[in-house]
Formats: C-alpha cells, sequence, structure tokens
C-alpha cells in the first residue's frame, strides 16, 4: 500500500499515531495547539452573563425544562427575524426554523432527511469529514468534486475554472488583466486559490444525485464561494431536481472583502434548500452545542422528525440564552462595533498575523476568504523525514510539533476520495483564531527559524 493510499484508505489511524496523546512531546504543556477549531478564550460577554442571569432566575423556570419540538421559542423567533432579513424573505419561527444539539446534529438530522440507499451525494473535496460520515450511515454514495489550489505566480486559467466564483478580467487602474481581481503579488507569499471546474461538477450529476453540499466558508480550505460560483451550482440542482444542504457555520467570519451569500437566496433554491448555522461558531460557543437548520415546511418536516428521534428536545436555558445575545446583535446590527460586527475584522487580524510567522521562515500560506483557518503549503520545506511511508504533510505536522512544539493540522485527513491523484499532500491547516498570548507565544517559537 503506497503512502497515498494509506491516507486515504486509513487516514484516521494514522493520523492519530502522529498527532494522539500517546506522542510524549504532545503531551508537554509547553506545546501549542493549533489544531482545534475554536477560540481559547472566552465567549463573549453579553452571551455568558444572559446563561448566568438564567441560571437562578425563578421568574422563568421553564427555561429549565423541555423546549418545543422545533427548538425553544425565544431563539427560533429570533433566528426567524435575523434570517428572514438576510434571505428577503418571511420566515415562521414554528416551521422554518429547527434547533439541534449543535452543527453536526443539524447535518445529520438534515442529511438523514433527504438521502436514502443508493443514493448520490455530491461533496466539494477536500470536506469536514462529518459529511463522509453521515452519507455512509444513510447508506448514500459519495461523488466527489475536486478543489484544486491555483497558485498565482503561475495562474493560467481556462475558461471553464471557476475562480472565486468569476470568470472575468479584473480591472486594474482602468486597464484588464487576466489574473483574479484581488491576487497579490507579494514574494513569499502564496494568496492563490482554491476553484473547481465547472464541466467537471456538471459531469457528476446524474438521476441517481440527490443532493449537494455546499459549504460557504469551506473547512478547511476557507474558501467562499460567490453568486457565480453558487449561480452555476443551483443552476445544475434545478436541471436535475437535486436538493442543497449548505453548511454555513462559518458565515459570520467572511473576512473582508469577501461577501457571504446563501444558495437559498438565489430564484429557484428557497424550496430545496436547507441552510445550516451554529451558535458555536458565531458566537465562539462551540462546547454549547447549539445549532441549527433554516429551510422550508417540506425541507424541514422530516429532519424535526429526526430531531425529535435522536435528541428529544434542543436545550431550553441555552437557547434562551443564545436568544438573549442574538436579540442585542440584531438590535446592534447598524453598530461596526456589535461582536458579530467587528468578529470578521477580529478573525482577519489573527488569520494576517499567523500568516506573516510561516511567511518569514519561508512557507507559502494562502489566505482564506472566510473562517478561522489558514492553509500552509509546506511543498518547500524538507523535514528530514526518517517515516518515508508517512505523506509530506504527515511528516511536516510532526516535524513541527516536535521542534517547534507548534501542533497543526494535515488537510489530507479531509479526503475521501478514491482517486489519489486529487489529493494535495503538501497543505496543513492551522487555526488562528486563539488568544493574543497563544500567538504570541507561537512567535516566540518561530523565532530564528528559516527554511
Amino acid at each position: 500500500m503506497t503512502a497515498v493510499e494509506t491516507v486515504t484508505v486509513n487516514k484516521h489511524k494514522d493520523v492519530t499515531c502522529v498527532l494522539s496523546s500517546d506522542c510524549i512531546s504532545a503531551k508537554k504543556k509547553d506545546v501549542v495547539d493549533l489544531t482545534a477549531g475554536f477560540p481559547d478564550y472566552f465567549p463573549p460577554e453579553h452571551l455568558t452573563s444572559a446563561l448566568q442571569s438564567l441560571v437562578r432566575n425563578e421568574d422563568n423556570i421553564l427555561t429549565h425544562q423541555y423546549s418545543k419540538k422545533m427548538g425553544h421559542p425565544k431563539l427560533t423567533k429570533i433566528l426567524a427575524k435575523l434570517y428572514g432579513a438576510e434571505l428577503k424573505r418571511e420566515l415562521n419561527p414554528r416551521t422554518n426554523v429547527l434547533v439541534n444539539a449543535g452543527g453536526v446534529h443539524s447535518l445529520f438530522c438534515s442529511i438523514s432527511s433527504i438521502v436514502k440507499p443508493g443514493d448520490e451525494v455530491i461533496t466539494f473535496q477536500p470536506a469536514f469529514y462529518s459529511y463522509e460520515r453521515i452519507i455512509r450511515h444513510c447508506q448514500g454514495i459519495s461523488v466527489h468534486v475536486p478543489l484544486k489550489l491555483v497558485r498565482n505566480e503561475t495562474a493560467k486559467y481556462s475558461k471553464n475554472v471557476v475562480q472565486n466564483g468569476t470568470n472575468h478580467k479584473a480591472e486594474t487602474n482602468g486597464q484588464t488583466s487576466d489574473q483574479p481581481y484581488d491576487v497579490e503579488s507579494t514574494e513569499g507569499q502564496n494568496t492563490g486559490r482554491f476553484v473547481f471546474d465547472e464541466d467537471e461538477l456538471r459531469s457528476k450529476f446524474s438521476t441517481k444525485t440527490k443532493l449537494i453540499i455546499v459549504n460557504t466558508p469551506h473547512n478547511p480550505f476557507g474558501k467562499v464561494f460567490t453568486l457565480k460560483e453558487l449561480t452555476i451550482i443551483s443552476k445544475l440542482c434545478i436541471e436535475y431536481g437535486v436538493k442543497v444542504i449548505s453548511d454555513e457555520v462559518y458565515e459570520r467570519m467572511v473576512l473582508p472583502p469577501n461577501k457571504h451569500l446563501s444558495i437559498a437566496s438565489l430564484p429557484g433554491m428557497w424550496e430545496r434548500t436547507i441552510k445550516i448555522g451554529s451558535a458555536g461558531k458565531c458566537l465562539s460557543s462551540t462546547g454549547w452545542k447549539v445549532g441549527w437548520c433554516i429551510g422550508s415546511d417540506d425541507m424541514l418536516k422530516e429532519a424535526g422528525r429526526l430531531n425529535n428521534m435522536s435528541i428529544g428536545r434542543s436545550c431550553s436555558i441555552l437557547s434562551e440564552a443564545i436568544a438573549i445575545a442574538l436579540e442585542e446583535e440584531y438590535e446592534r446590527r447598524e453598530d461596526p462595533s456589535s461582536y458579530l460586527n467587528s468578529l470578521p475584522i477580529e478573525v482577519s487580524n489573527k488569520v494576517d498575523q499567523v500568516l506573516e510567522m510561516f511567511r518569514k521562515v519561508g512557507l507559502r500560506p494562502i489566505k482564506p476568504e472566510g473562517s478561522y483557518y489558514l492553509i500552509i503549503d509546506v511543498s518547500a520545506i524538507d523535514c528530514g523525514s526518517d517515516e518515508p511511508e508517512l505523506t509530506k504533510d504527515l511528516q511536516f505536522v510532526k516535524w513541527l510539533r516536535n521542534e517547534k512544539k507548534v501542533k497543526v493540522w494535515p488537510v489530507s485527513k479531509f479526503y475521501d476520495n478514491k482517486n489519489k491523484d486529487e489529493i494535495d499532500l503538501n497543505l496543513v491547516r492551522v487555526c488562528c483564531f486563539k488568544s493574543q498570548e497563544t500567538l504570541d507565544k507561537v512567535g516566540r517559537m518561530f523565532e530564528g527559524w528559516e527554511i
């Protein structure tokens, strides 16, 4: 079995061998963990204060009891209000919003409500690993469309390659250019982007296709799908009668100047789309495990039944606290200093800081368009590994942990392709959403390092 086949067939075992807690160096307190997709500091104060006030509030005892079938009413109402404004349609909080036990549970209920044995599901690879697990649980068949890295210094775009949703010529000082509109040319900094081929996507649709999963902003690549791309996808879905799960848990972390757009807002797509959101991501409280589905009555009917069968009801008191925080955010929606409005700037600043650390040592970072994940191209470094069976990303992950005491995540873990040619083995993912103290510590660990 080749190294690539080992990653694709038995990837979880290999990653565990490299990163697991049985590795002595990983247990040391001086190792900084940049693998975990959550902040290492407190959630926003208005969220935690809301929960604290609810715990001993004897005037609202029902927050300690069962919620409604579709979710705690206060939360479903503010979510209907919030997303109704963004989707430009009136949402019924009793039928168009479903509150689940976290974003993964939202995915489980929504995918399971659509996919039956033998149905084909299209995903863009690499992908969040829960997609594949849930599809297999439903006995569905995964069909993959690769996202490929186009490095800006050698970018030659075919007419069928969709780059950031655009097939256009950029304007530069009144002139046109074949380069994407916001590619930087900073020496040593890779601001390439991840693209898919329209013809390849079309070739994956068939009469067996039941569902496509769109993740924007994308994990792990940080790609934001734009109007051009979403329009291509939506037209194919309408043509083939395909439904959509739109995983938008990172929707509040779209980095300037990029803009978030939900495919559910496009013509003909509301009736065939379930949009996924997460309090854990948008309010930096992943341990609370509160997520939601937004969709039409018909799209959420079966998902609601599965939600009721699997957890009974979502958590009332956490939902109440989240609702209070989101109500404040809605009232302050025009205020740049509100938490949700300032979050993209905060994340962008942290991403830039980590990007510069890796750029200075000679590696090639790829700045995300959304999310708090930075992708690093490690093809330029020789890790001096005596384990040739490990792929390049795993070699680097192990070397960085042992030599620099920093843990990052191999992107190959996010692939589930049988076609090994579609896997980029030179990329690692770094979570930048950490405290300034943590980032400063990483900076000190990198001092004097140059490849």
